[in-house]
């Protein structure tokens, strides 16, 4: 069974991706992004100064490096998505 943060995960992405591109993504396109967004939690928790240059310390109120990291990552998600053709050109 699949645990809930993960299903969190993929729901998120299914949302970012309907509202970015007006279409949800292949079982492939999705598993890529989820895979892309471990690798980016895994780089901004190794690497704080980084999230918080990112995010501007927007989340240091919370007092969590953990959220600081989550919102880093959640971003070059986003960036991803905005930065697709299809995104951009959008008709």
């Amino acid at each position: 069974p699949t645990s809930a943060p993960v299903n969190r995960d993929r729901q998120m992405v299914t949302e970012l991706s309907t509202r970015i591109l007006a279409r949800r993504l292949s079982d492939v396109e999705s598993q890529r992004l989820l895979q892309y967004l471990d690798s980016q939690r895994q780089a901004f928790c190794a690497d704080l100064p980084g999230a918080e240059q990112l995010t501007k310390g927007r989340l240091a109120i919370a007092g969590s490096n953990i959220e600081i990291a989550e919102h880093a990552a959640w971003s070059m998600v986003a960036s991803v998505l905005l930065n697709l053709d299809e995104a951009i050109t959008r008709e």
